[in-house]
């Protein structure tokens, strides 16, 4: 197993086998690829265009049928997290804005004490209809942690379809134990 190290941010998690990490130019064309289906997603889009992950991996070959599994990993200064107020907060303000991008977002599990790297942080566990630039739909479930540091508060993205015989939970597992803060 690979890893993906970026000490300017003392992160470090592993890349299994398959995946890729794209480069940086390429990610504005993979995020672009996304085609909003409200107001609201086309909104977040914009936001995301400002803020761009450090690491973008994706596990390429899967089902054309099937969303892609994707990893995305951003890093924001904590001041700025702290100023929406607790994990719970945060949480709670990441689900709004998602249920408004996404007509059929679905939180699973949601929770603000989940430990990672010896960090403890929140966790969310959704699913939401996304589309391509096509028009295609492609349903997914989504896993995202948030992790402050004392520095920054890391953002950890795993999505992939919702079909659990085709999602890559070993993978997604693996990266998880890998994650090194600091």
């Amino acid at each position: 197993m690979n890893e993906f190290t970026c000490p300017a941010l003392g992160f470090r998690i592993a890349r299994p086998e398959g995946w890729e990490v794209l480069p940086a130019p390429w990610v504005h064309a993979y995020l672009d690829r996304a085609a909003p289906t409200s107001e609201a997603l086309a909104d977040l889009l914009q936001q995301a265009q400002t803020h761009e992950p450090f690491l973008l991996m994706h596990k390429p070959g899967e089902d054309p049928r099937l969303a892609m599994p994707t990893v995305q990993c951003k890093a924001t200064p904590i001041a700025a997290a702290r100023a929406q107020g607790s994990m719970a907060d945060l949480l709670r303000t990441i689900t709004e804005t998602m249920r408004r991008a996404f007509p059929d977002f679905d939180v699973a599990l949601v929770s603000d004490e989940y430990l990672v790297a010896g960090t403890t942080g929140g966790r969310m566990v959704a699913s939401m209809s996304v589309k391509n630039a096509d028009g295609q739909s492609f349903h997914c479930t989504t896993e995202s942690f948030f992790l402050p540091t004392r520095k920054l508060l890391f953002m950890i993205g795993m999505s992939a379809t919702s079909n659990p015989e085709r999602r890559p939970e070993a993978d997604f597992r693996d990266m998880i134990r890998s994650i090194r803060l600091g």
